[in-house]
């Protein structure tokens, strides 16, 4: 029951953690842009579904004038970077539930680097876009699955009772002889 209850806790807490975590990402991109010194928007976009008729609300950052290389770039930069906080952050944290939940937030991300980048090289290589790259069903596909595959490797792992869960361990005391 334990392994159930880590494995749940775990699924929600990266699930509460992406959208943080997404919008970390687009707005590294946007910065990056900036960077760039290309000017760059912000969007919500309607997000169709490529195998069944839903839509959904998307964020996505676009460059008014981006040229190739540097939409490779901003492609590897952005999730990149929020990778490199998340990361940076779960490594922080005493908490083993939230510290699992957000490294999986970081191994997402770097699917978003692999995903994004790919996409941006074969559009400077081929010149064309490939749309099921960016499609939702992959990326939050992938997600989901990723998140699945940590809770379940977090409901496998034993923990000892003191170190378990939400609550930190305590730190060892010393007594004092008088």
């Amino acid at each position: 029951m334990a392994s159930l209850l880590r494995s749940l806790s775990v699924l929600l807490l990266s699930l509460a953690c992406f959208l943080p975590g997404l919008l970390l990402h687009e707005w590294l991109h946007l910065l990056t842009f900036q960077a760039l010194g290309e000017p760059a928007h912000l969007l919500i976009t309607s997000w169709r579904f490529s195998l069944i008729d839903l839509s959904i609300p998307g964020l996505h950052v676009a460059a008014d004038h981006a040229t190739g290389f540097d939409q490779l770039i901003d492609s590897f930069a952005g999730p990149a970077m929020a990778a490199i906080v998340v990361f940076t952050v779960g490594s922080l944290l005493p908490w083993r539930l939230l510290r699992s939940a957000l490294f999986a937030n970081v191994a997402a991300l770097e699917f978003f680097v692999l995903v994004e980048t790919l996409d941006a090289a074969l559009d400077l290589y081929r010149g064309s876009a490939y749309p099921w790259l960016a499609s939702p069903e992959l990326d939050y596909g992938a997600v989901l699955l990723i998140f699945l595959a940590a809770a379940a490797i977090s409901g496998l792992r034993t923990s000892r009772p003191s170190a378990g869960g939400l609550n930190p361990p305590l730190p060892p005391t010393r007594v004092r002889p008088e």
